[in-house]
């Protein structure tokens, strides 16, 4: 395998070749699942909840299209390599998209711990505050203000000294918005709703991708080529699991919808029989 650098020793000829793995068509296949996919369990989820509010779980559906935004990024960056506006205007899609998926998958955690734990379904207290869809449109916003602003900021693609600077300072607060997440989301698995232990495999699996399109970026900045190519090939796996594992979590939640216990949480209660007329004695005789 014969690999390139240019004057800034960045890796070149990646849109091409991939480094002779010739894998590209792999990698805008897998990306672009992602994409699909997180679009078609979000239409599920909100097909089978609207009945109840076309809101329901804000911040799980908000961070499901966040994630299909890392595979529309990382599938159309690709289609744009002379131009270094389009081309990074995708690229940094799919980076700060990544960030903004686990927060809002952060916060759905919390949302349904605060459904379980209110009862807010099934006639409880319903004290729960979910994010409103004024708050959700200003952090896509946002999102897009930014990503539009590092793109015409780079002078290339892949421009190193912008992403470089980018990588550096959102990596702490990335790691703990993952370490937030996971530790959030074991707290929705509970034994008789078995459908929330998609919340943790989700969180796992997008924390993963997270990082390995982090650490992949480095590799390349820094002109690793060989960890490089092992973590592409990795994101491709972890682009088509993703997507897999939403579209489980869609399809086992319009299941759990069905049989009634979506909101039920912990223990089920014991069961106890109606009670009985009694029988006057002198009926029996």
């Amino acid at each position: 395998m014969v690999v390139v650098f240019d004057a800034d020793k960045l890796l070149i000829n990646q849109l091409v070749d991939h480094h002779g793995m010739m894998e590209t068509y792999a990698h805008l296949y897998a990306a672009t699942f992602l994409f699909i996919a997180s679009l078609i369990s979000v239409y599920i989820l909100y097909k089978i909840l609207v009945d109840e509010s076309p809101f329901t779980w804000p911040g799980i559906t908000s961070g499901m299209i966040a994630v299909g935004l890392i595979g529309l990024g990382e599938a159309a960056e690709h289609f744009f390599p002379t131009d270094p506006f389009l081309h990074d205007f995708f690229h940094y899609m799919h980076m700060i998209a990544a960030p903004v998926a686990l927060y809002f998958l952060y916060i759905g955690a919390k949302e349904f711990i605060e459904e379980c734990k209110n009862d807010t379904k099934i006639g409880g207290k319903g004290k729960i505050k979910p994010l409103s869809p004024d708050v959700i449109l200003a952090i896509f916003c946002g999102m897009i203000v930014l990503v539009v602003t590092l793109a015409m900021l780079a002078g290339s693609p892949w421009d190193p000294k912008v992403e470089g600077a980018f990588i550096y300072l959102t990596f702490i607060p990335t790691a703990y918005l993952s370490y937030m997440l996971i530790q959030q989301s074991r707290h929705t698995v509970c034994k008789e709703s078995i459908i929330m232990i998609f919340i943790p495999i989700i969180a796992i699996s997008v924390t993963m991708l997270v990082f390995d399109i982090m650490f992949g970026r480095l590799m390349d900045i820094w002109g690793w080529a060989q960890f490089y190519v092992i973590t592409h090939a990795a994101q491709n796996a972890l682009h088509v699991a993703t997507g897999t594992i939403l579209l489980l979590f869609s399809v086992f939640t319009y299941r759990a919808k069905k049989l009634g216990i979506l909101y039920i949480c912990g223990e089920r209660p014991k069961y106890e029989p109606p009670p009985q007329e009694k029988i006057p004695m002198r009926d029996y005789f």
